[in-house]
């Protein structure tokens, strides 16, 4: 059975995400889904994820970049078989997104040598799961969705995926836009609940945007595609992460 996979498919594909409760936790599993394209998932309203008491990421007060306003706009050059690009985070409207990015995943060089498993174009690439062989990896705990921030998911935008029935299970996977995707904004207003928001109305989060190098996301964009058992929209000839560095 193919399993729906990554941020936003006109099939949904599910897949088996490990997620580390924090440092030294038993890891548990989340499925990581997202809206098909131009649709909206599900209709049930679900109450959001808590998050883990172990979860390494700070916020508010306690984030010291969210106080002082340094290092706001840090930049990571992402190296793959296809090309280089950059990308340029914004830490201002998506401080805890930022934190997470950096700290669990770049510094630590989770990214290299995974790949984009899903490309659709004219919609999203998907990246920041999966091995070069299609093993998935295990990643760190889930993190608050800053999807009200007011960055939208544009062209360009980078954005993370998340459970689409959970509001807060973003982990190490991410997209980047390829067109201008609306339906994936944070839809909710001033008056809506937030404890019992529908997921699909919250939206998902925008932390960045590519800066220079679209030629090699057209690239990307435009690889063969095919399905597999296990993969929907996945590049024929693997699109590889070799490495992601932070250059500012």
């Amino acid at each position: 059975m193919k399993t729906t996979i990554a941020f936003c498919f006109s099939v949904l594909l599910l897949s088996s995400l490990c997620i580390g409760c924090g440092s030294g936790g038993e890891a548990v599993t989340a499925s990581i889904e997202a809206p098909a394209k131009g649709q909206r998932v599900g209709s049930e309203s679900e109450q959001p994820v808590a998050l883990s008491a172990t979860s390494l990421i700070t916020t508010g007060a306690e984030n010291p970049a969210a106080q002082t306003g340094e290092e706001l706009y840090p930049e990571v050059v992402v190296k793959t078989s296809l090309g280089e690009f950059t990308i340029q985070l914004d830490a201002e409207k998506a401080p805890v997104t930022v934190d997470n990015f950096l700290r669990n995943y770049v510094e630590r060089g989770f990214y290299e040598n995974t790949i984009f498993h899903y490309v659709e174009d004219g919609y999203i690439a998907s990246a920041g799961g999966y091995t070069t062989t299609g093993e998935a990896k295990a990643a760190r705990t889930e993190i608050r969705n800053e999807a009200h921030n007011g960055l939208k998911n544009v062209r360009g935008s980078l954005a993370m995926a998340r459970g689409a029935e959970y509001i807060h299970s973003a982990t190490s996977q991410f997209w980047v836009n390829l067109a201008d995707n609306p339906f994936l904004d944070y839809q909710l207003s001033e008056t809506s609940d937030l404890a019992t928001a529908d997921p699909n109305d919250y939206g998902y989060c925008v932390f960045g945007k590519v800066i220079s190098g679209m030629d090699v996301i057209d690239l990307i964009s435009k690889t063969p595609v095919h399905d597999t058992e296990e993969f929907a929209k996945l590049p024929q000839e693997p699109v590889i992460i070799l490495s992601m560095r932070r250059t500012k």
